[in-house]
């Protein structure tokens, strides 16, 4: 299977057929931009007419996108199996499929080969895991939520403690992530605005980790902050750019400014799909006296109470 072969069944508009191979992985790793044209290329399909134009467009954009490159091999090996006659039906609509040694490992899309070193040897009665995300311009809003999980008998890595001297950030975050059960991001303009935090956030997701959100500001909800930060990432782009440019002509080298303008423009790239997940979420109001109110909030979803 290829992203060709799933851009060919959008526009020849056999959508039941793609819908059923990327329901595979999907419908138990909800992606909110899958979500929202499935539902309305359906809607539409329903009241007798043709999805319209800008609804394929904006399908044939996501199946060309990260999210669908990133997860082309679940959707192949779910169909293969299917086609193979070694993937069940439990009866309600959940696939499970084995290898040849009779391991599972995707049960309804989800692949069980993936994110078990938190899990393993886990008992019951040991305690959930958390990562906290956060810009370290919120360092004291940081401080203050990491005393009250702990408090509440929670184990917590946060980088201000956990990060040894030396070591690579993006090492630091995907380990981190790895070996624990939760983020709890901490939600504001300053993070949002950060590759790191958006390096995290994306990670998490990637991993199908439990995600919860707290926020001390709010403006992620105005319709315009995605367009507009955009335009703010874009011009530190554009100054890093400049400065490659510059360097170029006096053959100087830019190892310094190659990662961060990746990061940079992964930022760009995934601010729409980082904020349409936060808008899709209860996301928990910490900001000021609504921390003593809601933080309990924020122990109940980790602890699963």
């Amino acid at each position: 299977m290829t992203i060709d072969h799933l851009k060919n069944l959008a526009n020849t508009a056999k959508f039941a057929e793609l819908f059923e191979i990327l329901d595979t992985y999907f419908d138990k790793n909800p992606d909110y931009q899958y979500s929202n044209l499935k539902q309305n290329i359906q809607h539409q399909l329903g009241n007798g007419s043709s999805p319209t134009p800008a609804q394929l467009q904006g399908l044939l954009v996501f199946l060309n996108g990260r999210v669908v490159k990133e997860n082309l091999g679940n959707f192949k090996q779910a169909m293969e199996a299917q086609q193979n006659n070694t993937a069940t039906n439990n009866g309600n609509g959940n696939i499970t499929i084995q290898d040849n040694n009779g391991n599972v490992i995707i049960n309804n899309g989800t692949n069980t080969n993936q994110n078990t070193n938190s899990n393993q040897n886990k008992t019951p009665n040991m305690p959930k895991k958390v990562f906290i995300s956060y810009n370290h311009g919120d360092k004291d809003a940081a401080r203050h939520l990491k005393n009250a999980l702990v408090a509440a008998g929670l184990e917590v890595t946060i980088d201000s403690e956990a990060m040894m001297a030396g070591s690579k950030i993006s090492d630091f975050i995907r380990k981190s992530i790895q070996e624990t059960d939760v983020t709890v991001s901490i939600v504001s303009e300053k993070s949002l605005l950060s590759a790191w935090v958006a390096m995290e956030s994306i990670l998490t997701l990637h991993n199908q980790k439990q995600f919860i959100a707290c926020y001390i500001t709010d403006k992620f909800f105005d319709l315009a902050f995605v367009r507009s930060s955009a335009e703010t990432v874009a011009l530190r782009i554009d100054n890093i750019q400049k400065e490659i440019q510059e360097r170029f002509t006096i053959n100087m080298g830019i190892e310094d400014l190659s990662d961060e303008l990746s990061r940079q423009q992964d930022l760009r790239h995934n601010l729409p799909k980082i904020i349409g997940e936060l808008r899709s979420r209860l996301c928990i109001d910490i900001a000021g006296y609504n921390f003593l109110d809601n933080v309990p909030k924020v122990i109940k979803a980790v602890k699963g109470e």
